[in-house]
């Protein structure tokens, strides 16, 4: 899978595959970031709202949302899944 954030405040998950949308996740702002989980199963997003979230990407629900001060401009999970680096502006 692919993940790209948008100004349109959407991250979108595609099949690299097929090329093809699989989900789609909304913010209240612009996504800048998005980092997939190393087993694939969650993804985090990091929006202008300053909210970071993480997603259940089989499901589509939102799991955990991160408040910060600031627009989040980057995310990232550890390699074993473990912990989740956000940083924000």
């Amino acid at each position: 899978f692919l993940c790209t954030g948008s100004w349109d405040k959407k991250a979108r998950v595609f099949d690299v595959a097929t090329g093809k949308e699989v989900k789609r996740f909304e913010h209240n702002g612009e996504v800048w970031a998005a980092s997939f989980s190393a087993d694939g199963r969650f993804l985090c997003t990091g929006s202008w709202d300053k909210k970071a979230r993480v997603f259940d990407v089989a499901t589509g629900k939102e799991v955990k949302r991160f408040e910060h001060n600031g627009e989040v401009w980057a995310a990232s999970f550890s390699a074993d899944g473990r912990f989740l680096c956000t940083g924000s502006w």
